[in-house]
């Protein structure tokens, strides 16, 4: 999955998903000619896209997960950015970097909701706020993907608790989550594991002995 994946995704569950707008390579990969991109419009309509973002903006990989965000507030800006960006697929979004993030860890039936810092990675604790709208907006999403041992990053913006990122490999070491949440989330996990791998407990009901047939 990457960020037009993830955008899709939300609006599927019904989760507020900023707007994503898929760059072209800014430099054509090995192999792909300008023949092979006869399905682009050029020029591009760069104004028309920052109207639908809104200022100031991001531009940052199509991956999904942390990495470097080029805070734009102008074309020439985002221009300049995206010239350096070569092969690599991009999206520009709106920019949360003044937003208040959490993360959701999913954990077998289990939400550890952390307070998040996107720039330096570290987790404190949540705004008790955004705890419950974070809860539901998790829900909803787990009702149409298994995400399990994942993590969910959302952030307060506009009044507004929005997807901002999904971390397939969210940092699940003791001193980064704290004892308490660490256990919290070793225990979900391992009811969650023996819940997958072993049968149900329940036996099958038993069949009836066959009847004997009456010859006359």
């Amino acid at each position: 999955m990457d960020r037009v994946g993830l955008a899709q995704l939300a609006l599927l569950a019904r989760v507020h998903c900023p707007p994503t707008l898929l760059l072209p390579h800014q430099a054509h990969p090995p192999g792909v000619e300008a023949d092979d991109l006869g399905n682009l419009a050029y020029p591009m309509p760069w104004e028309q896209y920052l109207r639908q973002v809104g200022l100031p903006a991001s531009l940052r990989s199509l991956q999904l997960g942390q990495g470097p965000v080029h805070k734009v507030s102008g074309l020439g800006e985002l221009w300049q950015a995206y010239g350096k960006s070569g092969h690599e697929l991009m999206v520009v979004q709106p920019d949360f970097s003044e937003a208040e993030h959490v993360l959701v860890v999913v954990a077998g039936q289990h939400l550890e909701i952390l307070g998040f810092d996107p720039l330096s990675g570290r987790y404190r604790q949540a705004n008790p706020a955004l705890v419950e709208p974070a809860r539901q907006a998790t829900a909803r999403l787990q009702a149409k993907i298994d995400l399990n041992l994942t993590g969910l990053e959302f952030a307060w913006h506009r009044s507004k608790l929005w997807l901002s990122d999904l971390h397939l490999v969210p940092d699940l070491e003791w001193w980064s989550l704290g004892e308490e949440a660490f256990e919290r989330v070793v225990e979900s996990c391992a009811t969650e594991l023996i819940r997958r791998t072993i049968p149900s407990q329940n036996p099958p009901p038993k069949a009836g002995k066959p009847k004997k047939m009456r010859t006359e």
